[in-house]
């Protein structure tokens, strides 16, 4: 389990002249605390969304951020393709390629962030269950974790990084960094 997510990581947003270099595309989805889902690109600062904290269970946190939030922009992203062993659940989450992700690289016992181009299949990542089912209240609950099935290239539009209290964010099921 992370010992401190804020901690391992607080690095800035890395900008490099137009390269955006942490964000979800626009329509990627992030859980409230009631169940709903929302889209990136309807989320506002003060809202709060679903975070997993340091000892590995979900929790509430506030948006007091955002490093970028561009509905237009089209970018490059790895859509990261993982299934629950437990439930056969598929995640399909979409980042730009420095995102960090916590991740139990194939043959390790224990969980880094690592970026997300650096994630291969085998890897495991940090998963809430049934995350898109309605009205699903995953506060307090345990994180669960799926097997990277691969990582691939795509096109998407927007470009959206949250930042939260807590530094993690839940992004279509995958709990992710807020930081590069």
């Amino acid at each position: 389990v992370i010992s401190s997510v804020k901690s391992l990581l607080l690095l800035p947003v890395k900008i490099l002249g137009d390269i955006c270099c942490c964000c979800f595309p626009a329509d990627a989805s992030a859980l409230r605390p009631n169940g709903k889902l929302v889209k990136l690109e309807k989320l506002c600062i003060g809202d709060e969304v679903i975070v997993m904290d340091s000892g590995g269970r979900f929790k509430a946190s506030r948006v007091y951020a955002f490093g970028h939030r561009d509905s237009s922009r089209q970018e490059s992203f790895l859509k990261l393709t993982a299934r629950s062993s437990e439930t056969g659940e598929i995640y399909e989450c979409r980042m730009t390629q420095d995102h960090r992700v916590p991740v139990q690289k194939k043959g390790t016992s224990f969980f880094e962030y690592v970026r997300v181009c650096e994630i291969s299949a085998g890897d495991l990542v940090y998963v809430a269950q049934h995350w898109h089912c309605e009205n699903q209240r995953i506060a307090d609950k345990e994180s669960s974790t799926a097997e990277v099935t691969k990582v691939c290239e795509s096109q998407e539009r927007g470009i959206f990084a949250p930042f939260t209290e807590d530094g993690t964010v839940l992004i279509d099921g995958v709990v992710a960094s807020c930081y590069a």
